[in-house]
């Protein structure tokens, strides 16, 4: 498989999995009516998702280590291609519940296998790049996912979101199965043993390089999560916007991650990335800070919350594919396991912070402004946390030097290359 056709791979399969989130943001408030629940239960939806995307990836990751990355695609695709098409025919908002875990469950093989095969086709130099591509495809998504699924809405009912969403998997699975080659040159066979996972897992929370970045990705994505799912009854039932107002709305929000994505992909080529992300988590919470303090003093109304979220929503840009790229790079020979903790790790947070926060809060603009300053503050925590990190690796590393060891190898016997492929954390 060619360069190109490597990245192509890699970024439908984190649209697909993104759109399934995005694509029927506009329709929550005509699902709320259709199926008489509360609102609660309808952004439970998103919720619900997550916890099956999240959950599942712990399987998904050490099973396309062992089998490769084609098994886990070719089971999990079929599952989200089944589980949306039961969304379209459900008259039950239990039962839409339970699809939309299976949904879950289902399209997190795409999102493992992508960050997978990013890691078992690039060398450790060009993942922060890559990183950045994959970022713009996912920031590129809430942008037109919502708008057309505003569309879907007013001319044709939620339901054809679901439509749209099992055609494009369906098309992309027979893409996959066609020309998608293997990329996991250490998958095995015989028998699955489940005690390799168990390790590889103890391995993985026990560096501080990825754990101290789990932190940082875990905040941000549970900013994502609470706008999501409380932007539509913001925008539609408080401020009565339509829901193609809305999706241009979202299209303009997240036009600010876009640009944070595209800018950082230029800035990592001559500076540090732990600078690029400095300057990002420095901006997303001096926005919080300043938004919320407008809320509290006067009254934002929908034009300030959406010029407050482009501004965040282009520092998370400055944030995300640095962190992914420090996650991911010091484990070549366990890269499924990386991948799946990582997702495991940060969508359970979103379902988590998602969860409390339609359970508990009314989502107001004001309880908003304040969830988002909170986690923008633990976010710099975290950050901060990485920095002390990042001295105590180069510190060992130049005390192995000297001692005539070239390298850190953090996968430990699961690293099948050592050096400078396995050192550098960022």
């Amino acid at each position: 498989m060619s360069r190109g056709g490597a990245i192509f791979v890699i970024l439908a399969l984190v649209v697909m999995g993104q759109a399934a989130i995005d694509i029927y943001l506009a329709s929550m408030p005509a699902m709320m009516a259709e199926f008489n629940v509360s609102e609660d239960i309808i952004q439970l939806t998103i919720s619900t998702f997550l916890l099956g995307f999240g959950f599942s990836q712990l399987v998904y990751g050490p099973v396309s280590d062992f089998y490769g990355r084609r098994a886990v695609l070719f089971f999990g695709l079929p599952l989200f291609v089944a589980s949306t098409i039961a969304c379209v025919f459900t008259h039950s908002s239990g039962w839409l519940l339970f699809f939309r875990f299976c949904e879950g469950v289902g399209i997190a093989a795409a999102s493992v296998s992508a960050r997978s095969i990013m890691r078992d086709y690039f060398r450790a130099k060009e993942l922060p790049q890559i990183s950045s591509y994959m970022a713009m495809a996912w920031a590129l998504v809430p942008i037109l996912a919502p708008l057309i699924g505003g569309y879907i809405q007013h001319y044709m009912g939620w339901r054809t979101n679901f439509v749209f969403l099992a055609t494009a998997a369906s098309l992309l699975s027979l893409y996959l199965y066609l020309y998608l080659p293997e990329t996991n040159q250490h998958a095995r066979v015989g028998r699955f043993s489940f005690k390799s996972p168990f390790f590889a897992y103890k391995t993985l929370l026990g560096n501080k390089v990825f754990t101290s970045n789990m932190v940082v990705l875990a905040m941000l994505f549970s900013i994502f999560s609470i706008f999501n799912t409380s932007s539509s009854f913001l925008y539609e039932v408080h401020w009565g916007a339509s829901p193609v107002v809305y999706g241009w709305t979202l299209l303009f929000i997240s036009a600010g991650y876009f640009g944070g994505s595209f800018l950082n992909s230029r800035l990592i080529i001559r500076i540090d990335p732990r600078t690029v992300v400095g300057w990002g988590v420095a901006g997303l919470v001096l926005t919080s800070a300043v938004s919320f303090l407008i809320q509290r003093w006067a009254s934002m109304g929908p034009d300030g919350l959406g010029i407050e979220m482009f501004l965040i929503y282009m520092a998370l840009g400055l944030i995300f594919a640095n962190s992914v790229a420090a996650c991911l790079r010091p484990f070549p020979g366990i890269a499924g396991s990386a991948s799946a903790m990582y997702g495991f790790l940060v969508f359970t947070g979103g379902f988590v912070s998602s969860a409390v926060f339609a359970k508990v809060f009314n989502p107001t603009l004001g309880t908003l402004t304040m969830t988002l300053l909170v986690l923008s503050i633990l976010m710099a925590l975290a950050f901060t946390g990485t920095i002390f990190v990042y001295r105590t690796v180069k510190q060992t590393a130049k005390s192995n030097k000297s001692k005539g060891s070239d390298s850190i190898d953090f996968s430990r016997e699961y690293a099948t290359s050592k050096g400078s492929d396995s050192i550098d954390c960022l």
